[in-house]
C-alpha cells in the first residue's frame, strides 16, 4: 500500500470536508480555537486555517491581536493555501478574552476551513464569512469526559455587542463557579474579543442571543472515541439558518455504531424519522428547569 504523506492526506481532508459540508464563501470571516485536550500538552500542536480562492485571484489578511500575529497573502483564482497560527490563538482562559478573535478579510471571495491538532487529537471545522451568522444561538456539546470539558466560545465582530446566555441546565463551570437553569447570564464583549465557556457538565440547550452578529463554536476538549480521546468542534448555524429536512448518511463500517444527535429549537417539534427499515415519528418537548 501507498502512504501518502501528512500534507496530502491533510488537503484531502479538507477538501472532502468542504464538499461534505458545504462550505460558504465570503470576504470576511471571525473564528477562534477552543481548547484541546490537556493545555500543557502541546506535542506536535498546530493551529491552522486551509484558505481557497474561488474564481478570482485573492489578497487576503489574516489577524489575531492578542498574539500580535498578522499575515497577509496573495492566492491564485483556485489556489488553496495552508496557514499556520501561533499556538497562543487557542483560548485557554474562561470568559472573556480581549481581541482573540481570528479575524480574515480577503479581496475576492474565499472558502476557510480551521483545524486544531495536537499528537493523537485533532478536529477541523468549516468557518462560516460574517453574513452567514446571527443573533440567535442553541448549543450541543457532548458529554464531558474523565475530567475533559465541554466547550462553547463567543466570537464578536468589530463593535461592543450585549449578550444574552441561557443555560437549559444547572450547569457546574470549570474553576467552581455554576450557573443556574433558567438564570440568564449577561455579558458585554468588546470588538473582536471571545467568550470562553469550559463546562464540567453538558451545556447542550443553552441559548446565546446577541444584540449584533456572533460566531459560536461548540464542541469538547477530548471526546472519548473508544480506548483514548479526540478533539471535537464545529462552527454553530444560528437558529434562522437551521432547516427541516436532513440527510444524514452513515459515517463508518457495518460494525460500528452511527449517531445521529437532534436538537430541536422550538417545543412540540414534530420529527420524522426515515431509514431503510422502518418510518418513525417522535415529539420532542423543549423542557427549560
Amino acid at each position: 500500500m501507498e502512504i501518502k504523506p501528512l500534507s496530502v492526506c491533510l488537503a484531502v481532508c479538507a477538501a472532502l470536508l468542504a464538499v461534505c459540508h458545504g462550505v460558504s464563501t465570503g470576504k470576511e470571516f471571525i473564528t477562534t480555537f477552543l481548547p484541546n485536550s490537556m493545555g500543557s500538552n502541546l506535542k506536535g500542536q498546530t493551529l491552522q486555517l486551509v484558505l481557497t480562492a474561488k474564481c478570482t485571484e485573492a489578497n487576503i489578511g489574516i489577524q489575531v491581536a492578542s498574539v500580535n500575529f498578522n499575515k497577509q497573502l496573495k492566492l491564485a483564482a483556485g489556489e488553496s493555501r495552508w496557514v499556520s497560527l501561533p499556538r497562543g490563538a487557542e483560548l485557554q482562559k474562561q470568559f472573556d478574552t480581549a481581541k482573540s478573535a481570528v479575524r480574515i478579510s480577503s479581496s475576492a471571495a474565499i472558502s476557510v476551513v480551521s483545524f486544531n491538532r495536537r499528537f493523537s487529537t485533532g478536529d477541523g471545522a468549516v468557518v462560516s464569512p460574517l453574513e452567514e451568522l446571527g443573533t440567535d444561538y442553541f448549543v450541543y456539546t457532548p458529554k464531558p469526559y474523565r475530567g475533559m470539558d465541554s466547550l462553547f466560545a463567543i466570537v464578536n465582530g468589530n463593535s461592543e455587542n450585549r449578550i444574552s446566555i441561557l443555560p437549559k441546565n444547572n450547569v457546574k463551570l470549570k474553576g467552581g463557579k455554576s450557573w443556574q437553569c433558567g438564570r440568564r447570564e449577561n455579558i458585554i464583549l468588546a470588538p473582536y474579543a471571545s467568550y470562553l465557556v469550559r463546562g464540567q457538565s453538558t451545556l447542550t440547550g443553552t441559548r446565546i442571543q446577541s444584540q449584533q452578529p456572533v460566531a459560536v463554536l461548540a464542541g469538547h476538549q477530548c471526546l472519548s472515541m473508544g480506548y483514548t480521546c479526540e478533539h471535537v468542534y464545529e462552527q454553530l448555524p444560528a437558529v434562522a439558518k437551521l432547516g427541516k429536512e436532513y440527510l444524514v448518511p452513515t459515517t463508518s463500517s457495518s460494525k460500528a455504531i452511527n449517531t445521529a444527535v437532534i436538537v430541536a429549537v422550538e417545543d412540540n417539534t414534530e420529527l420524522t424519522l426515515h431509514t431503510q427499515k422502518q418510518l418513525s415519528s417522535i415529539l420532542i418537548i423543549v423542557i427549560y428547569c
